[in-house]
């Protein structure tokens, strides 16, 4: 009796750590499918990390990837207003450095931020809205 017992009790551990391992390897593929589905995403998170990180005198950041392209809007803190240029150059050769996009544009215009802060909000028709904000870019250069 005591045998019969042992033998149904180490079959009954053997097949729950069968399955358990099993289940485990199936959520960790669905974590991969997300990742990929949300790369955009996260390379716009990883950019305004990145340059909130990197330079105390950039109070607010908002960035937009399309296509392997990148625009980047910053606002300088208060004290550094007067430095927005030269911020602006900072922030482009840095990004350069760290990151591999085909274009960085980047823009201390309220009305770019303002812009991407709609997309943001509203990712319809991302295409026409981000050769928008190019277009307003080479307005302003």
């Amino acid at each position: 009796m005591k045998y019969k017992l042992l033998t149904f009790f180490s079959a009954l551990l053997l097949l729950t750590s069968l399955f358990g391992c099993n289940q485990n390897n199936e959520s960790t593929n669905q974590l991969d499918n997300v990742e990929k589905i949300n790369y955009q995403q996260t390379t716009n998170s990883d950019v305004t990390y990145y340059i909130r990180k990197k330079f105390d005198s950039v109070s607010d950041v908002k960035a937009i990837v399309y296509d392997k392209e990148l625009i980047v809007a910053i606002k300088a803190t208060t004290f550094q207003q007067i430095n927005e240029q030269s911020i602006e150059k900072k922030v482009k050769k840095s990004l350069e450095e760290q990151f591999n996009f085909k274009e960085i544009n980047v823009s201390s215009d309220q009305k770019i931020f303002i812009e991407i802060n709609k997309i943001h909000q509203s990712p319809e028709n991302l295409e026409k809205k981000f050769n928008h904000i190019k277009k307003l870019l080479k307005d302003n250069a």
